[in-house]
């Protein structure tokens, strides 16, 4: 049995100020949550992840224009953070996006990350043991042992 459904965007209409009112889409999808979450990865430390995040909040969830390269791709720079965190916008973004969509986010970040720690933990600790094994193997003569009889078996 297959299910159609027909999705509307849902858009909600919010001032920021008296000024200023915004289009809001109160929810990101599954390729945005990945996209967030992707791109956050690729930075070191912790405000430069936050910038990430809020600006491509922004850039999924509002009508607001961000800035983007040649190639299409949203910029992420200081500047620009500070001016829509200080007039309040990622805050205003965060509070009426679904919770639990940020918190996957931090989710998959949280799981990317101990994963990858795992895997670096592992290949360190299998690079020192291949390198005691082959120590051991040249200073008890078994590596050119072994090396002998393979050029006399061909």
């Amino acid at each position: 049995m297959k299910l159609n459904l027909k999705l509307k965007e849902e858009l909600r209409r919010i001032k920021l100020n008296d000024e200023i009112e915004i289009e809001l889409k109160p929810y990101l999808l599954a390729e945005e949550i990945t996209s967030i979450a992707e791109n956050m990865l690729k930075e070191d430390n912790y405000m430069t992840r936050e910038m990430v995040k809020g600006i491509l909040l922004i850039h999924y969830c509002t009508n607001i224009e961000v800035k983007k390269d040649k190639s299409g791709n949203v910029i992420i720079n200081a500047e620009e953070y500070d001016i829509y965190n200080t007039n309040g916008l990622i805050e205003l973004i965060e509070n009426n996006v679904n919770e639990l969509d940020l918190i996957k986010i931090e989710e998959y970040i949280q799981y990317q990350e101990s994963m990858s720690n795992v895997l670096k933990y592992f290949c360190k600790n299998i690079e020192d043991k291949i390198d005691k094994v082959e120590t051991d193997l040249k200073t008890k003569g078994i590596f050119e042992n072994l090396l002998k009889e393979v050029k006399e078996s061909k």
